[in-house]
């Protein structure tokens, strides 16, 4: 787990230093990205949630933005949760 100095958390899969791969980010105002990352940018298929685990954003991410909403799968959600 990594810990940023404005008490954001990252855990998940690194590569030459930076957030790649499958990875969970916690906000510190409580809400969480599960999902997928590339060179320190949200890409790929992932979600927000809020307090008490209600979905905000999911879809498709390029870049950090979310180009595609849609829903999500229970064993998407499952799987994402792990990191």
């Amino acid at each position: 787990t990594y810990y940023f100095p404005n008490g954001d958390t990252y855990t998940g899969d690194f590569v030459n230093n930076k957030r790649t791969g499958k990875g969970q980010y916690r906000f510190n105002k409580g809400d969480v990205y599960n999902g997928y990352w590339e060179n320190d940018l949200r890409n790929g298929i992932g979600f927000i949630s809020g307090k008490k685990d209600k979905i905000i954003k999911a879809g498709v991410w390029e870049k950090d933005r979310l180009v595609t909403n849609r829903r999500l799968t229970d064993e998407e959600i499952k799987e994402l949760k792990n990191p």
